[in-house]
């Protein structure tokens, strides 16, 4: 018997706005830097956002929704293996980027311009790479949603 998309495993997915608001507060806190006629950030918010993210990308990597033991759906869609082992991995690598990030931002102020500029460099490409891990996260749902639900292949 096909779930309705309420009772999905999927639908459990942690997905509530304050991931996508962390990281637009954290665009908005980087304004045009890191160009040379910007205003520097305040390095102090983007320290809070950042531990606002981490702890909020922590929960959802703990969720393991990719896992075929714990969640059916997974597990029905042995076609779609390889790209929910691929975004399983990117956790990992993309959690030790923020790490990275937290651990330096106290001391970008007094860092020389080059190294704040790569600093902010590397959290635009974070959010970058997070907004499309997301995305393909989504598609996965909706392509599993699909053929859970009765559609065709």
């Amino acid at each position: 018997m096909a779930t309705t998309p309420e009772s999905h495993p999927f639908a459990k997915r942690p997905k509530d706005d304050s991931f996508h608001e962390i990281l637009t507060a954290l665009e908005r806190i980087l304004g045009n830097a890191p160009r040379p006629d910007a205003d520097p950030p305040d390095y102090l918010l983007l320290d809070t956002e950042l531990r606002k993210l981490h702890v909020r990308f922590r929960s959802h990597q703990a969720a393991d929704f990719f896992n075929p033991q714990t969640n059916p759906a997974v597990a029905a869609a042995p076609q779609l293996g390889d790209e929910f082992t691929r975004l399983s991995a990117e956790h990992s690598r993309m959690l030790g980027l923020l790490d990275w990030l937290i651990r330096r931002v106290d001391a970008m102020p007094d860092r020389p311009v080059e190294d704040r500029d790569v600093f902010l460099l590397r959290i635009r490409e974070m959010i970058a790479v997070l907004r499309r891990h997301e995305a393909e996260e989504d598609r996965l749902f909706l392509i599993t949603l699909w053929h859970d639900t009765g559609g065709e292949s």
